[in-house]
């Protein structure tokens, strides 16, 4: 398992394209891959977390704070074909999704959840946008939410593609 956060996002979503085979599962929060990502054979589970009040990727979104509800999907093309979107055709994923917005540690979240495979595989995107969360990760000190406990609970149920 890999996770990153930032440029360090971008550095787990390089090894997503280019070492697929060597992790079951990525997070990227607030920061996506900067390397060309053709689909993968064996595609892996990712979980993309981002702050709803992130400056950074926020601007590129259409503005802060970002939108945390369903419509963000359908209505914000920058999230759809720019985030979601190469996630989806890097892992072999259909754009049938499930929404949620449950609350974690007592913050709300909006949570696209991508796990119909168009080649049968057994992976899974999620990309999630936590409410009050700024360009920085949660640690439960800087911010209710722990990530590293949440995105446990997520990569100790996924294997590695056979």
């Amino acid at each position: 398992y890999a996770s990153g956060f930032s440029n360090g996002a971008e550095m787990t979503g390089r090894l997503a394209v280019e070492r697929a085979n060597r992790f079951a599962a990525i997070s990227c929060a607030s920061g996506t891959f900067s390397v060309d990502a053709i689909p993968l054979a064996k595609p892996i589970s990712v979980v993309f977390t981002l702050g709803e009040v992130e400056p950074k990727l926020g601007a590129k979104l259409g503005g802060i704070p970002i939108a945390m509800t369903e419509s963000l999907i359908s209505t914000n093309a920058a999230f759809s074909n720019g985030i979601v979107r190469p996630f989806l055709n890097l892992l072999q994923l259909n754009p049938t999704y499930t929404y949620s917005a449950p609350l974690v540690s007592g913050r709300k979240t909006s949570q696209f959840s991508f796990s119909s495979s168009a080649i049968g595989a057994n992976n899974t995107f999620h990309a999630v946008i936590i409410e009050g969360l700024d360009h920085e990760y949660p640690n439960g000190l800087n911010h209710p939410v722990r990530l590293a406990d949440v995105l446990w609970q997520h990569f100790k149920n996924v294997t590695l593609p056979q």
